[in-house]
């Protein structure tokens, strides 16, 4: 006990900032309170000893006791504040998938992250987490002190202690056991992720909530992805030696264009009640805009949705991105020219999450004819710069080009320009929990939707002229105040049907120039029939692949929506929730 009772201040403030996070976590979210307490508790202690130990050794050099103290508390407490934020603004600790987020976020949306982030619940969570740490040492350390004094309360606090340090070796035996492990789906398996529990469990995430664990943790996810990476890019080079043809006679342009967080529910060509696709609308009363009824997203954030949407895994079978192929190195081969336009993206260093894939050497160097160098706030400024600046430089011939968007993305004011169209009181809608803060931020959202109407429509009269098949859809849904008592995208709820359908059923449609119905009648029929066919963004690189006549063996008719040879399987997430079978559970207990 002479280590702690040395430095009892110091031990217990260590065993205080360790446990913060499940500490917080309740008083946040009201549930399971001992179990939390009592893993994060006994990390703690054990923790807080080895400190103390260490200190204990070198307790002659007081200057290096001092530095030593003061360099632990402080990282401490700098990683409390980061926990203590994360759960109060968002409801959940820092976990990898918080990581894929942040890998996300760019300076013009660091804005509105800070304003989430330091609310007044947040600034109250802090000063309350101060007053616990500085009470709790003060007091507690007195406690200890007095402890010390009687040799019984030493002896017995011995015991508990040394209990402790058993625990404690056990507990990082496997962080250990984790820290050795060299490949991501090991990883899953160990944090919890499995055919059997499909999203970390909050018990896990507390299990590792004390700061060494869960650097280590995170660490350890960061660097197995990307080594998934590698992975991919091996299989990339892998395909360029494959052979791969395209029938003559398909001389259409292809265009992608993916939105961003846009909700199925609040789009006009789904139901909503506010007209926020007017030129959308126009274009599907012309007979040239197809809306597809039941596409769904591989995930419910930009990374992840994307990863899987560009390459030909499918994850029903098992299948992961990094070991399949990115569909574009295939249009590449049979002839297309590929652009590939980012406004969420500029390279590879800038969003390590994203960019490290879409930039890849692999694709520089083989794949792309041409990429964007620049972003913009709005839309509509990158589209000026494209159009104006990027797109005369493009070749001729068959092209296939990227739109990568801003859409409707957080935070949603600054998604259009000009005066609102939208206003609080064009929200009529009723739920118990709305404020008029809430109607505005749904206002704020149909008009950046409304916004982004337009942008479409520039896109589409860009290539109006020219025989063009255009797909856009989302690469995730939303949530929104009028759906539900929003609370945040990385605040799983994979029980909740209604929580799937709103986070992965998206917006998808297809629209087709004159010229390409009219010379490709037969492709534009098999459009129109499956636009009613239940679908998965994993498949889409099939669609694109099918409908440019691709020869490689790399094409999967049974997986394209547009083949009379397709299997309809059933849909899975990237993060293993089963799509269907949560709706027809849903459905049958209606």
């Amino acid at each position: 006990m002479a280590p702690v009772i040395a430095n009892s201040v110091f031990f217990v403030a260590v065993v205080l900032l360790g446990a913060i996070t499940p500490l917080c976590f309740v008083a946040v979210e009201h549930g399971r309170i001992f179990r939390f307490l009592a893993y994060a508790g006994l990390q703690s202690v054990f923790l807080a000893y080895v400190f103390c130990a260490i200190l204990y050794a070198v307790r002659k050099h007081s200057m290096v006791v001092n530095a030593v103290k003061w360099t632990v508390i402080s990282i401490m407490s700098l990683w409390a504040a980061v926990e203590v934020g994360s759960i109060a603004a968002t409801g959940m600790p820092v976990v990898p998938s918080s990581l894929a987020l942040i890998l996300e976020t760019d300076l013009y949306e660091i804005k509105g992250f800070l304003a989430q982030y330091f609310c007044v619940k947040v600034i109250l969570v802090y000063l309350a987490t101060v007053v616990v740490v500085a009470s709790g040492a003060f007091l507690f350390s007195k406690l200890l002190l007095l402890i010390a004094r009687c040799r019984v309360g030493v002896c017995a606090t011995a015991v508990i202690m040394l209990s402790v340090l058993i625990y404690g070796c056990v507990h990082f035996s496997s962080i250990l056991r984790m820290a050795l492990m060299d490949n991501y789906a090991d990883f899953q398996l160990w944090e919890g992720v499995s055919p059997e529990n499909q999203h970390l469990i909050r018990a896990t995430e507390m299990r590792f909530s004390d700061p060494v664990s869960k650097m280590v943790y995170l660490y350890k996810s960061v660097t197995l992805q990307m080594a998934d990476f590698d992975r991919w890019s091996e299989s990339q080079l892998e395909a360029l030696e494959v052979p791969c043809a395209s029938p003559s006679g398909n001389d259409f342009n292809v265009v992608v264009v993916i939105g961003e967080s846009f909700i199925r529910a609040h789009c006009s060509l789904y139901g909503y009640y506010l007209d926020v696709n007017p030129r959308l609308t126009d274009e599907l009363e012309q007979g040239r805009l197809v809306v597809f009824s039941d596409m769904l997203s591989t995930a419910n954030f930009t990374t992840p949705s994307i990863r899987n949407m560009m390459n030909l895994n499918d994850i029903s079978a098992g299948e992961k991105w990094y070991d399949s192929v990115y569909f574009p190195v295939l249009l590449k081969k049979a002839g297309w020219n590929i652009y590939w336009y980012d406004n969420q993206c500029a390279d590879s260093n800038f969003n390590i999450g994203l960019g490290s894939m879409l930039y890849a050497s692999v694709n520089m160097e083989h794949v792309y004819d041409g990429v964007s160098d620049k972003m913009f706030p709005l839309d509509g400024e990158f589209l000026d710069y494209v159009h104006g600046s990027l797109s005369p430089r493009e070749q001729g011939g068959r092209r296939a080009v990227f739109y990568h968007l801003w859409g409707q993305h957080f935070p949603y004011k600054s998604r259009y320009s000009g005066p609102p169209h939208f206003s609080a009181s064009d929200i009529t809608v009723e739920r118990p929990w709305l404020t008029d803060k809430h109607r505005a931020e749904i206002a704020a959202y149909d008009n950046a939707t409304l916004y982004n109407d337009s942008i479409l429509y520039a896109i589409i009269e860009h290539w109006r002229e020219r025989p063009t098949v255009m797909f856009y859809f989302s690469d995730h849904g939303e949530d929104m105040w009028d759906l539900c008592e929003i609370k945040s995208r990385n605040n799983p709820a994979p029980g909740d049907s209604s929580w799937l359908d709103r986070q992965y059923r998206i917006p998808f449609m297809v629209w087709m120039s004159d010229s390409f119905m009219d010379g490709y009648a037969d492709k534009a029929a098999a459009l129109r029939r499956a636009a009613s066919t239940p679908g998965m963004m994993d498949n889409f690189g099939q669609i694109v692949l099918g409908l440019c006549g691709i020869e490689t063996p790399f094409y999967r008719p049974e997986r394209d929506m547009l083949n009379h040879r397709y299997v309809r399987k059933e849909r899975i997430t990237s993060e293993g929730y089963h799509f269907d079978a949560g709706q027809k559970k849903a459905a049958a207990g209606k």
